[in-house]
């Protein structure tokens, strides 16, 4: 008795044959690209284009620097060169290493010119030249030779090109530890050594990579499979270290140009001495010591005579040339404790703390006799460099530096109207 259902048999054979074998398909699991059992992680893109990014913002800083910095111009194409260097290497090194082959040869070249051109920007950094020039040329023809030859050497071409490409890096990252840290310390002290800290951490990883590859056995049969299957994930850390790199040597190169701007603020340009403004500052400070411990001070006006005539006949190079010259006398002749200043034009002032009348007189013979045994060159037709002296000395009641400079002026014109090449202290000029 039929009640209106239809009776659904079985599938057909053929039907189950194709749903089993979709089946399988859907349920088959992709295998990923692997080396001896270890997966490869593909590069992120957003990572290489990030260290791309950074490459080139630090590349267009040094460029920036170089344009706006004269005199740090060779440092900042050096390392305007590392940066673009350092960014391409890291691209090719994970582009290769993501076919499961390693590093290629290319990529690990222009990692070591990157590490060469950071090493001579450092170089003439730390010491206005590239001292170490051919230090670093030998030690990257070494190291780029090695991985050029090793694949023309056969079952050799993976150990030498590890070997070569971690000790050679190892080289160039330990040798600006020992060249540069003396030099930076001078110049900026403990701060310095900041910028040694990327290379130091590096330099570690390296060592510890090296001993590891002697040391351990098997190791360095798997290291070009370790740095294929880590390219990627070391692109993080070594962007971290090159920002590094190149924030804290910019740090130094701002801190060099803030030193030379208060020197400039300071000190004369052409002679070295203090420029006025910065003498006034160190004459009243002597000035007010000298009153609280009731000592003498004296101020000596120096002037150089018929210097007019030195630069009509040789010119104003001939005039400064000479100027220099005598500021190096009056240094040499001053004490640790007296302050030298250059007035303006071919005038100078000194302050002698501690220094009574007499004092100073012997002070202004002193001078006169090392001007001449010093025996400045000055053009032909021109007389031999003589200066005439004009001598003051607080007696306590002196408050005004300009008062006392005033007297030491007067003074010095006394000597001129003397016949020049003379010494005269107030009293005198006032006296006559």
């Amino acid at each position: 008795m039929s009640c209106g259902l239809t009776r659904i048999g079985r599938p057909k054979r053929a039907t189950r044959t194709l749903i089993s074998r979709r089946s399988r398909v859907r349920e088959k699991p992709v295998r990923e690209k692997s080396i001896r059992g270890k997966p490869i992680s593909a590069p992120l893109p957003d990572t290489l284009v990030l260290t791309l990014a950074v490459s080139g913002i630090f590349c267009a800083g040094w460029l920036v620097v170089a344009a706006l910095m004269r005199e740090e111009r060779p440092v900042a194409l050096a390392w305007s060169a590392y940066s673009l260097l350092e960014g391409t290497s890291l691209v090719s090194v994970v582009a290769s290493s993501a076919g499961g082959a390693g590093p290629g040869v290319l990529g690990l070249v222009l990692a070591l010119l990157s590490a060469g051109a950071a090493n001579l920007g450092g170089d003439i950094f730390v010491h206005g030249r590239a001292r170490y020039l051919r230090f670093w040329m030998a030690a990257l023809l070494v190291a780029i030779g090695l991985q050029v030859l090793a694949p023309n050497l056969g079952g050799a071409e993976a150990a030498l090109r590890v070997i070569g490409y971690d000790v050679s890096l190892l080289v160039l990252l330990a040798a600006p530890l020992a060249i540069f840290a003396r030099p930076l310390v001078t110049e900026f002290g403990r701060f310095g050594l900041l910028a040694l800290t990327p290379l130091a951490l590096m330099t570690s990883f390296a060592a510890f990579h090296v001993g590891r590859l002697l040391a351990v056995p098997g190791a360095l049969a798997t290291s070009t499979h370790a740095m294929a299957s880590a390219s990627a994930g070391w692109l993080l850390p070594a962007i971290v270290s090159s920002a590094s790199f190149h924030l804290t040597w910019f740090a130094l190169i701002l801190g060099r140009q803030v030193g030379r701007a208060r020197r400039l603020s300071r000190f004369d340009a052409l002679t070295g001495l203090l420029q006025r403004n910065a003498f006034d500052v160190e004459m009243k400070r002597a000035l007010a010591l000298a009153h609280r411990h009731r000592q003498k001070l004296s101020v000596a006006f120096v002037d150089v005579d018929h210097f007019k005539r030195v630069n009509d006949v040789g010119g104003h190079r001939a005039g400064d040339r000479v100027l220099r010259q005598l500021a190096g006398v009056l240094q040499r002749a001053a004490r640790a404790s007296d302050r030298v200043g250059r007035w303006g034009g071919e005038e100078f002032v000194l302050v002698l703390p501690n220094t009574d009348a007499h004092g100073a007189r012997i002070f202004a013979g002193r001078l006169q006799a090392a001007i001449r045994a010093e025996a400045i060159e000055v053009p032909a037709g021109c007389g031999p460099l003589s200066v005439s002296i004009g001598l003051a000395t607080d007696e306590g009641n002196d408050v005004d530096c300009d008062a006392l400079i005033g007297r030491a002026d007067s003074a010095m014109y006394a000597a001129k109207h003397r016949g020049r090449d003379t010494a005269v202290t107030a009293a005198e000029g006032a006296a006559a």
